[in-house]
């Protein structure tokens, strides 16, 4: 799961990432669909936003699976964090 910003439409900056330009995250597993599109006045609500989203796929998909929000790691709660890293621990994975 990736979750992004951009100025852009959403259609367009998924081709951009289809074709690999922009995220090392897309580079490595491009897009599949767009699962949701959301527009906002200001650019501080859209990032409020995609921390927000980016910590509910983390959550529910695993912390390995999810992409966005570069700091949203840092607003999660110790106490949450540390929960999500047990639940999604998998040796193999290190």
């Amino acid at each position: 799961w990736y979750v992004g910003i951009t100025k852009y439409t959403a259609q367009f900056r998924f081709r951009m990432h289809a074709k690999r330009w922009g995220a090392k995250w897309t580079k490595l597993h491009p897009p599949l669909e767009i699962v949701l599109d959301e527009e906002f006045t200001s650019y501080a609500e859209a990032s409020r936003r995609e921390s927000e989203l980016t910590q509910e796929y983390i959550i529910r998909y695993g912390f390995r699976h999810c992409r966005g929000a570069d700091s949203v790691c840092c607003t999660l709660l110790p106490v949450a964090y540390a929960r999500i890293l047990a639940a999604h621990h998998r040796p193999t994975d290190d």
